[in-house]
This record gives structure tokens, sequence and C-alpha cells, in this order.
């Protein structure tokens, strides 16, 4: 594999391979037999193979259509590379967690970028999806359901990482282009109807449907330090996804995707599907001083701070906070001080100079 790498290496630099891809884009391969030339790409890591696509276009072509559009070429692809990788079957947790969510996700966010780099954005989402078809499928409420809680986080953190290396220093509009389709593939509005019609009556399906909303936010919200897209303006995106209802509904969807959740032990009647709920009644009664809390009082923070990018105020702030912590329940002041304490003291002390003015 190293000396394969290192011939690809060698004569990209020198200067007879000018004339050769001058007559022909595809240089000397064009020789080969094309398994012989699929061979030899498969023997490049992901990221040479990405930037090889950006070569010339009928190389694109010839790797888009083997390694993407082809019958499990993207799934052939990634166990050669990675060998006892078997992310791509049902037991999805088998390597270890941290090459799963750190090192092969962005190689392939990287990869499908590099690949349709010159293509139009509608045709780069296409190409996308495609590679989600090709490992676990796309990310709809009928795959959520196929895992329990803990391997359907695993499932949508990996592809959350895919998508913010695939839409890293796009601009704002073309990146929410993307939030745009999974949102509209998945369903999620429908979802998020279904969520504030009966919140009054839970039943399990409507735990299920708490929890696939939970993610699909989370999977979007699944930044890298590198991404081009800021915590600010990917907020500015689900704003206008869930503030469109009243105030309430708005708190409890923040409680939904940032609050704390809870685990049942060998879950709900022993069905490790229902392993997790949101902490709606233990916010009250329970003390989250722990970091559960952090991942909410950053967004709060964020919210207060970018007031002025998402076009709303600060009192809306305010009171979108206060709502939150008296949300069907009071929560305990510990939890309140907690969350205080994570979304930084310019909120807090603002927030308090509102609440007793």
């Amino acid at each position: 594999m190293t000396k394969i790498t290192k011939f690809y290496t060698s004569i990209r630099g020198v200067k007879m391979a000018i004339p050769i891809v001058a007559t022909s884009p595809l240089g000397n391969f064009q020789h080969l037999p094309n398994e012989i030339f699929v061979e030899i790409l498969r023997n490049l890591s992901i990221k040479d193979l990405g930037i090889l696509s950006m070569t010339s276009s009928e190389i694109r072509e010839f790797i888009i259509s083997t390694f993407i559009f082809s019958k499990n070429g993207f799934k052939k692809l990634n166990n050669y590379q990675y060998c006892n990788l078997n992310t791509l079957s049902d037991n999805f947790t088998c390597i270890n967690s941290s090459k799963l969510i750190n090192e092969i996700p962005p190689s392939i966010g990287y990869f499908v970028k590099r690949c349709t780099l010159v293509l139009p954005t509608e045709i780069r989402i296409q190409h996308l999806m495609q590679i989600f078809l090709q490992t676990l499928g796309t990310p709809t409420f009928e795959m959520f359901q196929k895992y329990d809680y803990r391997t359907a986080r695993e499932v949508y953190q990996f592809y959350g990482t895919i998508i913010n290396c695939f839409v890293s220093g796009w601009r704002e509009f073309e990146a929410y282009k993307v939030y745009d389709y999974l949102y509209e593939i998945c369903e999620i509005d429908k979802k998020i109807e279904i969520f504030h019609s009966i919140t009054s009556t839970p039943t399990l399906n409507l735990n299920l449907i708490e929890l696939y909303i939970r993610l699909f936010f989370r999977m979007i919200f699944n930044l890298l330090p590198e991404s081009g897209i800021t915590e600010g303006e990917k907020l500015k995106w689900s704003l206008t996804k869930f503030t469109t209802g009243t105030r309430k509904q708005t708190a409890k969807i923040f409680i939904l995707i940032f609050g704390p959740i809870m685990e049942i032990q060998n879950g709900y009647q022993g069905d490790p599907k229902f392993s997790h709920h949101i902490a709606w009644v233990e916010l009250s009664d329970q003390c989250f001083i722990n970091n559960s809390l952090e991942t909410f009082g950053f967004i709060i923070r964020t919210l207060y701070h970018s007031s002025n990018h998402l076009n709303i105020d600060r009192q809306y702030v305010f009171e979108l906070f206060k709502e939150i912590i008296t949300i069907d329940f009071q929560w305990l002041n510990k939890n309140v001080a907690a969350l205080l304490v994570y979304s930084g003291s310019s909120f807090s002390n603002a927030y308090l100079r509102y609440k007793f003015q």
C-alpha cells in the first residue's frame, strides 16, 4: 500500500507527466484495465483518493461512479481501508469508539466534499445522501427505530461529523440547503407537530419521537472545531424550525434537544429501545449539578451573545429562559443555578437584573 501511494505521489510532481495529462486526463492509467485501476485506487487512503478526484473531471467521475454510486462500492472501500471496520453492519459499535467518531467520519465527509467540489450544491447533496445509503441508510425515523438509544446516538453522531466536515467552509445559505434537505426527508416538522399535540398524554411512541427529534438536531449541531459553520449559524437555522409556535412550545423544544436525559436500567419493561427519556419531571426534584446541563448552558450563552445575528432581542432570551425553568414543573433551584453558571456570567448577571427589576 505504501509503495503504490508513493508512486502516485511521485508521478504527480514530474514534468513529463504534464503532456500525458494534456493528452489524456487519466494519464498512464488509461492503459490499465478498470479492475486494476480500481485496486490501485483502493490502496490509496480515502484522503488521497479525494485529492486525486480533484485532478480532472474524468478521474472524478470514475471515482464517483466506482465508490459512491456503484452497489456496495463505498462499503467495500471502507472495509478495505479499515480492515476490521464493521460499522456498516448492524453491529455498529464493534470498533474503538474514538476511531469511529474522530477518524473515520471526517475522512468520509472530506472525501465526498472533494469529490463534489465543482458540482452544484443540489448535486453535492445527492452524493452525500448516496453515501448515507451506502452506509446505514438515510437518518429517518424508520432507521432510528432499528437501534436502542445508545447505538442510535453513536450513529447520529457518526453522521453529524460527516455532515459537518462536508459543509465546512461553505457559505451559510449553502449549508442551510443541506440541513433543509435532511429536515424535509426526515419529516422532522411532522414529528415536532406530533410532539406538541400529545405532550399532555405521554406515550412510549411519543418517547421515541422525542428522542428522534433530539438526535436529529444534535446531529446538525455536532460541530468539529475546524468547521466553518459556527454554532450561532446553526442555531439561527434551527430557530427558524421551532420558533413558529408559542414561547412555551419553543421552551419545550429547547429542553427536548439540549436538556439532560435519564437512563432506565435494562429499559422500560426490559425493552432496550425505551432505555432513555428526557428528564422533564426529574428537573423539578433531582439535582443535575454535573455537566449534564453544560451543553444547555452553552446554547443559552450563544443565544444571548449572538442575538443580533439571530435577529432576536435579549429580552426574548430572558423570557425564553424563564419559560424553560418553569415549564410544566418548576425546576429545582440547584438546577436553575447550574444552568445559570453554564450560561456564563454576562448572561447570568443580565438575567438576574431583568428578573428583579
